[in-house]
């Protein structure tokens, strides 16, 4: 008698946290950042950005884990953290790593179409 009544209350103990609404909101913001990242994949396959150049491999990991994961700068009162911090760091990135020669970027193209 006392297991029954001990499984129905954990029974209905799970039945409440999986429709809890605060897990209701965890699985829309787990879909959402996908679909982000998702739309940010697909637009750099659209616009044929050279994942196979580690110079934009690195930008892309670098922007996909600080956007996905939990990194903060504080100074002061100021905070950062997020898709925002993950997009200011993922320009400076792309002003201040070295871009290829235009000869190696040529040749790429060319053995790349061959």
């Amino acid at each position: 008698m006392y297991m029954r009544n001990q499984i129905s209350l954990h029974g209905s103990h799970l039945a409440s946290s999986i429709y809890s609404p605060c897990l209701a909101l965890r699985f829309a913001s787990f879909l959402l950042f996908g679909i982000i990242a998702s739309s940010g994949l697909r637009i750099l396959i659209d616009n044929k950005i050279d994942l196979g150049d580690k110079r934009n491999l690195v930008i892309a990991s670098v922007i996909l884990i600080i956007g996905v994961g939990s990194a903060i700068i504080k100074v002061e009162r100021f905070e950062l953290h997020g898709m925002t911090l993950a997009a200011i760091i993922g320009a400076v990135l792309n002003i201040v790593l070295p871009k290829e020669n235009d000869e190696k970027s040529d040749k790429r193209q060319k053995d790349t179409v061959a």
